[in-house]
Parts: structure tokens; sequence; C-alpha cells
């Protein structure tokens, strides 16, 4: 893989953290010439032992970013490791519990500015962060937050014990139609339940589907059991964990 990205000429990289680190595990040592200029990670939390593994096996920066699908706030790490706002892309506020503003960590509180079809006001996510109010030595403008935590989602394992990323798992659902919820739990080793919300008729073709996609684009080392549910429970927060580690023995 990554001589066909030397190949192409490629400077930079885009990937999830947990996809790279597991690439540049494989590769074992540092390698001779990716011809990358950079890596930029996202969607997961990257932390401290990733980012010192693909640097030193690429031979570059990594730059983390930050965002989630409801868009309401993007950042992305300078050279100097600091997490700055993008502004053009939504309004964002940092809230105390009771809210209001609040120089310590609160809640991250964000109004869309690039979303014409049905743009979130002041939507606040369960993610907190506090304002870091000094200068940055990169000399950008664009305000810096720290970070408290990011998406943190349970971890799930194929048959042989590998962890498999539930950022990759979202590629088995993609242009699928006829689901309006759904949820993958690890109910035993080696076992995943995928169960399905139906929006519209959902038809064994919509379920042989997903589950060539899952073996396609996931992993074939696991079974699969799929179940048609009414409703898949919600979070204390109103949104449902969509990917779930049930297996007690674990």
């Amino acid at each position: 893989m990554l001589e066909a990205v030397h190949a192409r000429g490629a400077v930079m990289l885009r990937a999830y953290p947990s996809a790279i680190y597991e690439l540049c595990r494989m590769v074992d040592g540092p390698v001779a010439r990716s011809g990358l200029r950079a890596v930029v990670t996202g969607s997961e939390p990257l932390f401290g032992v990733q980012r010192e593994l693909v640097e030193r096996t690429l031979g570059c920066p990594v730059f983390d970013s930050y965002g989630m699908a409801e868009r309401v706030a993007f950042a992305c790490q300078c050279e100097h490791g600091r997490y700055h706002l993008n502004p053009e892309y939504s309004y964002v506020e940092i809230l105390d519990d009771a809210g209001q503003p609040t120089d310590d960590f609160g809640n991250i509180v964000g109004t869309t500015l690039r979303n014409h079809v049905m743009p979130l006001l002041r939507y606040r996510i369960s993610d907190r962060a506090k304002w870091v109010k000094e200068a940055c030595p990169c000399g950008r403008h664009y305000p810096v937050i720290e970070l408290s935590s990011g998406k943190v989602e349970d971890q799930l394992y194929d048959a042989d014990g590998t962890p498999v990323s539930a950022s990759i798992i979202t590629f088995a659902f993609k242009g699928l139609a006829n689901i309006r919820k759904a949820q993958v739990a690890q109910t035993e080793r080696g076992i995943w339940e995928v169960r399905v919300v139906p929006d519209g008729e959902f038809v064994d073709a919509d379920g042989q589907a997903l589950l060539a996609n899952i073996a396609s684009h996931v992993t074939e080392r696991i079974g699969i059991r799929l179940r048609v549910v009414d409703d898949i429970p919600p979070l204390a927060s109103g949104k449902f964990k969509w990917v779930s580690q049930e297996w007690r023995s674990h």
C-alpha cells in the first residue's frame, strides 16, 4: 500500500488513526522513502502512541483534525499541535452546565454556517473543551481550543480477537436503502448482531447487501446475525449507541 502511495506521488495522506496505526505497525520499521510530507487524521481520537509510531515510520508529521457528523465545529492542529477552530465553518461557544459562557472546560455548542439544507442552531454535543487565550506560536489568528475528550466508542473484535475500527464499519452501510437506524453489537466471541430499524420496505435483498458489504469492506472473519427491530433505545443524550460491546466475558 505504501509503495502505491509513493508511486502516485502523494504528499499528504488522510486516514483514520486506527487504520494508519495498523498499517505502520505491520510495516515494522521506518519507510525509506514514503514521499509524504504530512498525515492528516480525523474521525477518531488520536492517541500519543499512534502519533509516535506513524511519524517514526513515515518520517513526516501528523496533524489531527476534530469534527463531527453534525458539522457544528471543526478544528485542525497546526505545527505546534494546537487545535485551531475554523470560524467560517461554524460559530462555536463553550458553555458550562448552566448554559453560560465559561473560560474553564465546558460543553461545545455550535451553529452551522455551511449546512444550508438543515442548519443546526446552538447545538450542544457531549464533547468538552476550553478556550486557549494565549497567542499560538504559529502566528495564525483562528481561535484555539483545548479538547478534554473526543468521540470514544465501544471496541468490537473479529473472530481472531483483532480490533475493528468503528469508523471502518460505517462503510458497510454506505449506499444502502431502507435503513432508518442500525446498531452493530458484539454479543459473543466471533459474533456480531446487526440490528436494523427499517425505513420503508426492508427486504431480504437489503439484508444480503449489508452482509456482503461487511464481508468485503470490513472483515470476513466474523459471524453475523441480522435482526430487524422496531427501535434502538436511546442513551440519556438522546442519541443511540451504533456500536455496542456486549460480550460479557470479554
